[in-house]
């Protein structure tokens, strides 16, 4: 049986900002970013950063510990503005598990990948042609 991970103190504290990333498949996003609201010995509950306003106004979220993989942490002596700048980076370039697409969004993700291999471009079969 798997032993299920605790969180020991001072490690995250309720009040404290998280962008927290997750294991694959585990949720429709990688990273969340939010305030931490309540914590137990298994998980903690987050309020997801509202991006317009700058604050922990969206929805609720809990997180169990064995599903984080990693977090970058705001403590209270931490800039916030700096912080949420920070985790804005991280959240925009971890992407969205591939399962959870559209089919649309599918497409457009295999072109891009298909697009940045130089040997399967226009321009390069083009410039080889040329040759």
């Amino acid at each position: 049986m798997k032993k299920a991970m605790k969180l020991n103190g001072g490690l995250l504290e309720v009040s404290w900002w998280v962008a927290v990333v997750l294991k694959n498949r585990v949720a429709p996003l990688r990273c969340y970013v939010g305030q931490i609201q309540a914590k137990e010995e298994y998980g903690i509950r987050i309020t997801c950063v509202d991006w317009i306003s700058g604050s922990a106004s969206g929805q609720d979220l809990y997180l169990p510990l064995e599903s984080i993989e990693s977090a970058l942490v705001a403590t209270d002596d931490h800039d916030l503005k700096m912080f949420l700048e920070a985790a804005a980076k991280w959240q925009e370039v971890l992407p969205v598990p591939f399962e959870f697409l559209s089919g649309d969004e599918r497409e457009a993700r295999n072109r891009e990948v298909l697009d940045s291999i130089p040997s399967l471009t226009k321009e390069k079969n083009e410039e080889k042609e040329a040759i």
